[in-house]
């Protein structure tokens, strides 16, 4: 019974450890899981900030962009305005050289 006995508590301590290797595999599988999901969460918070930080780029260019546009068109109508306005007086300068020379033809 001795080796009965002796195998048994052999089996107990086996069991034990067995035991405490499974709950020490589990303890550690939920601490990796743990730190996963806090990885994930850091991921998703890190991406939502760095897509906020786009978007509000995204708008201050395309602010920029419309400041510059107009700004181009405003150019392109005071360009025209000035050439308009040449136009207009070479044309009259013109018509008084051409009276002036047509006097002159007339004397």
């Amino acid at each position: 019974m001795d080796a009965d006995q002796g195998q048994g508590y052999q089996h107990e301590k086996e069991n034990r450890h067995l035991k405490e290797t499974i709950d020490s595999m589990r303890t550690a599988l939920e601490d990796f899981q743990v730190s996963q999901q806090a990885a994930v969460q850091k991921a998703i918070v890190d991406a939502n900030d760095e897509i906020a930080q786009l978007k509000g780029t995204i708008v201050s260019l395309r602010r920029e962009l419309e400041k510059t546009r107009i700004h181009c068109e405003d150019k392109i109508n005071e360009t025209h305005r000035a050439a308009s306005d040449e136009k207009k007086q070479l044309r009259e300068t013109i018509q008084k050289l051409r009276e002036i020379i047509e006097n002159t033809h007339a004397e």
